[in-house]
């Protein structure tokens, strides 16, 4: 009867120990997002954050040689998107725009308009969902679980992980440069919109400028299992607590 009650006593002091590590791993991992979101601006002006556009321009590597293209994206995260974009060069040029609104999604290439079919749209929805992590203010809430990944290197920086895990999405793993705090890369796993599959999708900020008290990253570069799918320059970012409604109908 003693043994019993010793291992017991033994199994609930483990479950104690683990309780606390995994409560110290929390704690630490929500320092991390603490700091980065102060790196960004003032966490009162972020909270009130709700949408934001940008500009884009550079090099999109999707179907082999590069092709050139320049974009202008809306995004209120995570179920309604908008961007427009025109890419090639000459006589090869063409346009496309690609609406996302919760639950429904259309890409209009030149005259053509065709509605998303569940593949795209779940592709679209995790690249959503992605963003919306980025901006960090939700990771606050409890439906967030947040781990320590520790250091690592991107280059010469030193970075600092935090593994960020939902019910029901895709683990995103997100690196701050240690010093600044400020988002260096992420990685996660997306659906490869030109074939449907399954990829693993790395993306790098860096060259960081302050747009109205809030800093965004002026490069960026998306890697796909590896290979290289966009460099790009952003600019003229405007965060704003909402966006018209047109904004998000059908093109």
């Amino acid at each position: 009867m003693q043994g019993v009650v010793i291992r017991m006593l033994a199994g609930l002091l483990g479950l104690t120990v683990a309780a606390s590590v995994r409560a110290d791993d929390q704690a630490q991992a929500r320092g991390v997002v603490d700091q980065a979101t102060k790196a960004m601006g003032p966490e009162e002006k972020l909270s009130r954050l709700k949408a934001t556009t940008w500009k884009a321009k550079g090099t999109f590597y999707g179907f082999g040689n590069g092709a050139p293209f320049t974009s202008a994206w809306a995004v209120l995260p995570p179920h309604r998107s908008r961007r427009s974009s025109e890419s090639g060069t000459g006589n090869r040029k063409f346009t496309i725009v690609i609406v996302v609104d919760d639950q429904k999604g259309w890409i209009k290439q030149g005259d053509a308009l065709r509605e998303m079919d569940k593949e795209r749209l779940k592709a679209e929805e995790v690249q959503g969902y992605l963003f919306w992590v980025r901006t960090l203010t939700p990771l606050k809430g409890r439906d967030f679980k947040l781990m320590p990944l520790g250091e690592s290197k991107i280059g010469a920086q030193t970075v600092v992980g935090v593994k960020v895990e939902h019910k029901g999405r895709p683990d995103v793993q997100l690196f701050f440069d240690k010093q600044s705090g400020l988002l260096l890369k992420d990685t996660t796993r997306v659906i490869n919109f030109l074939n449907g599959k399954e990829a693993d999708q790395v993306e790098l900020f860096s060259d960081y400028k302050d747009y109205e008290g809030v800093k965004h990253p002026t490069k960026l570069i998306v890697k796909l299992d590896g290979k290289l799918l966009l460099e790009s320059e952003l600019s003229d970012f405007k965060d704003r607590d909402k966006l018209e409604e047109s904004a998000f109908a059908k093109p």
